[in-house]
């Protein structure tokens, strides 16, 4: 659990400036999902 909630902290941190950048919700919603599956996958492999 501890691991798990330390990667989602660290993928909290690198999706911060993409917030700022985006501005609309919406454009920053799925800039994040887009990003998180990316996360996901490079750290299964």
């Amino acid at each position: 659990m501890t691991r798990r909630r330390k990667r989602l902290l660290e993928f909290e941190g690198s999706i911060e400036p993409v917030a700022c950048e985006a501005l609309s919700p919406i454009a920053f919603m799925e800039k994040g999902k887009a990003k998180k599956l990316k996360v996901v996958r490079s750290k299964k492999d």
